[in-house]
């Protein structure tokens, strides 16, 4: 009887995730987990990936950030970065001149940082309607320089120019529960994931409409709270309390499901958020292991 009953629950899980459309993995290739000096990250929340084989890591709880340079699943270098007043940074994000914007999530504010790391000061709002009501939560640079922000006490999203100029925003959409990231694609589509509610939406410069729902009941993920897209406008999910990652294509068919919640290479507890790069890498902050995982996607 028990045997009967557990070839029947495995039979419903199986049949609960949908059939891919094509397969894509990614294989553990190398975990950051120290600078130079044998610090180890603590609680590290942001990863922006820099080229073809560099990513910087917002290490939130050393207050800093650390550029890397990984070739062939090796460490070549590292810079520690000290961000002054951002004592809490929780998002990195490049532009295309190579500035740096950086998330504290202690103030709630964005500064610039050179391409070298000398801070500039924070990221001027300029016409911003109630922009003293702002609460950010995360934030990305688009193809073309512009800033997108969460804003999650107004429930809208924000786009700013590359100096602070307000350029339009978008309301959360309808009947959403807990908006908790946002992703851009090459086209300047704007992605959302809803944790509550289990839905990804998406909207060009007009309102956002599903692109998928139902992840909690088809895909098993318990709290989707992170999401990227690669150049082939893949869409990536992490889940916060499974360290599950769920890949979809661009118009919500599902690709793969892996990894799973541990300590061990290849798993994680609580990814804060994840990056992929031109060469088909991509870099998770494992949040609650205190380091950077970096895999290589398939094709």
């Amino acid at each position: 009887m028990k045997v009967r009953i557990l070839l029947s629950a495995l039979f419903l899980f199986s049949i609960a995730i949908p059939a891919a459309g094509e397969e894509l993995r990614l294989r553990h290739a190398v975990s950051l987990y120290t600078d130079d000096k044998g610090l180890g990250m603590k609680q590290p929340e942001g990863v922006a990936c820099e080229g073809a084989s560099g990513v910087i890591v917002a290490d939130t709880g050393n207050g800093r950030l650390l550029r890397y340079t990984v070739e062939e699943a090796r460490v070549k270098a590292v810079q520690e970065i000290i961000t002054g007043e951002a004592g809490l940074p929780a998002r990195v994000q490049i532009g295309s001149r190579g500035d740096l914007f950086v998330l504290d999530s202690r103030r709630r504010r964005i500064m610039k940082l050179g391409p070298e790391g000398k801070v500039r000061g924070d990221l001027e709002l300029k016409g911003v309607p109630s922009a003293e009501a702002m609460v950010i939560r995360s934030f990305v640079v688009g193809p073309s320089d512009d800033v997108y922000l969460l804003d999650t006490a107004s429930e809208r999203v924000l786009v700013l120019s590359a100096e602070g100029n307000y350029l339009r925003s978008t309301p959360f959409p309808d009947g959403s529960g807990f908006i908790s990231d946002l992703a851009v694609d090459k086209r300047g589509t704007v992605y959302l994931v809803d944790s509550v509610n289990g839905t990804v939406y998406g909207a060009a410069k007009e309102g956002f409409t599903v692109v998928m729902g139902g992840l909690r009941e088809k895909l098993q993920m318990a709290f989707p709270s992170a999401i990227a897209v690669d150049e082939r406008e893949r869409i990536y999910l992490m889940d916060r309390n499974s360290g599950n990652l769920v890949v979809l294509a661009r118009e919500g068919s599902f690709l793969s499901r892996q990894f799973g919640r541990g300590w061990t290479e290849g798993l994680f507890r609580y990814p804060a958020q994840i990056c992929l790069n031109e060469s088909g890498q991509a870099f998770v902050a494992d949040w609650g292991n205190n380091r950077v995982q970096m895999f290589v996607t398939g094709k």
